[in-house]
């Protein structure tokens, strides 16, 4: 199909309205602009000391950044391990990533139910994680934790 000059004109105003709004309802950790498609919406959930976090619910294309309670983010030196549990109903495709001076950097896209995604730290830095919903559904997120080695 192919549009004509006002419809291709019309999509990319609504193209752009819906980046402004993405970006106004975003968040400080990162610059969305970073991710290689931009989430829907985005949430930021806190870890408690030991690296749990709250069970919670996502739609897709949206994104959830994991930090610690109290902190803008994991103080992680080059070599460090971080591994990112949880469990869905049903398998679903995820991006798992890292933020870092504000720049996301995926690490993996998985489907799965029972998730468990690791990483090695690339280099010294506070570090947030992500991770984005590509499945149709909503999803109900439990039993979630970060741990870090």
């Amino acid at each position: 199909m192919t549009l004509t000059a006002e419809e291709e004109e019309e999509y990319l105003k609504n193209l752009a309205e819906e980046e402004a709004k993405a970006v106004q309802e975003s968040t400080d950790k990162v610059d969305i602009g970073t991710f290689e498609l931009v989430p829907n919406g985005i949430t930021e959930l806190p870890t408690d000391e030991t690296g749990s976090f709250d069970d919670f619910m996502m739609g897709n294309g949206n994104a959830v950044i994991f930090y610690p309670e109290n902190a803008d983010g994991f103080e992680l030196s080059k070599g460090d391990n971080v591994m990112l549990n949880f469990k869905t109903d049903e398998p679903i495709y995820i991006e798992f990533g890292y933020i870092l001076d504000n720049t996301a950097h995926e690490l993996a896209t998985l489907m799965d139910a029972n998730f468990s995604a690791g990483a090695e730290i690339p280099e010294d830095g506070t570090y947030c994680f992500y991770i984005i919903n590509y499945s149709s559904a909503v999803e109900e997120f439990t039993d979630g934790n970060i741990t870090l080695n």
